[in-house]
């Protein structure tokens, strides 16, 4: 109905020599604080406001849509929405989808209890973490790198389920975003936050992107219009003052 209406819309602009507005694109979103924030009637966050300024700066409107990860994959997948995110670039995403520009830093590190590692954790490579069991989240990019290295990893579908297997001490060490783990335990164990520890080495640094549908229309377009846009916003400091915002370090910025 309401492509119908705006079909109509159009048609009615055309003819009166008025330009047709267009409708909102379309990215799909899961909640993963402080990047995604699902409040009960609006979607923000520190990638999501970086994201709707990128846009708005090309003057394209957007509507964030927070699904289960899968289903905003598939959404992606098959065309129905502009883009999924936030999302890691990966030799098998790369496969399927396109990525945008880097929007912002992403740093896994591996949280610990501290009562388990008194002196804290180190590590070099992850053969070091042979001796522990490690806990991930299923279809994360780090699966073949953990395997890879022959770890002991007990998948699980969310990282606040992780991070209550950690508590519970059926695992040693979780493998999260230090910005998403710290706002999960402010969540699920404020009381409990200074029993948590964070190893200083990340197990990686790759930043979060736009995974981008090969079949919704005009992809490629709005893709460099976001790019276009994500530059101008950087350039401008809006990008830094959205992360200020929401308490991220600098580090997590993208550079110029």
């Amino acid at each position: 109905m309401r492509t119908t209406l705006l079909t109509a819309l159009c048609v009615t602009m055309s003819l009166t020599g008025l330009p047709c507005a267009e409708e909102a694109v379309i990215l799909m979103t899961a909640s993963y604080e402080p990047f995604v924030i699902d409040d009960t009637d609006s979607v923000r966050g520190a990638g999501i406001d970086i994201v709707r300024a990128a846009f708005q700066e090309s003057g394209v409107d957007v509507e964030f849509r927070c699904v289960p990860w899968r289903r905003g994959q598939n959404a992606a997948r098959n065309g129905t929405a502009f883009a999924a995110f936030p999302y890691v670039l990966t030799d098998e995403r790369t496969a399927i989808f396109d990525f945008s520009s880097p929007v912002i830093g992403f740093s896994t590190k591996f949280f610990f209890m501290k009562e388990n590692f008194p002196d804290g954790f180190d590590w070099e490579v992850l053969a070091d973490l042979k001796p522990y069991r490690v806990g991930g989240i299923r279809g994360y990019w780090y699966e073949s790198a953990f395997k890879a290295a022959g770890l002991n990893v007990y998948y699980v579908s969310s990282e606040s389920q992780a991070i209550h297997l950690l508590r519970k001490g059926r695992i040693h060490l979780a493998a999260l975003d230090e910005m998403n783990g710290l706002a999960l335990i402010d969540d699920l164990f404020p009381e409990l936050r200074s029993a948590f520890g964070v190893a200083r080495k990340p197990q990686s640094t790759t930043p979060l992107r736009l995974m981008i549908s090969r079949k919704y229309p005009r992809a490629a377009e709005l893709t460099t219009k976001f790019n276009d846009g994500l530059k101008a916003i950087v350039e401008k400091r809006t990008y830094h003052e959205i992360l200020r915002n929401y308490g991220i370090p600098m580090e997590y910025a993208v550079s110029e």
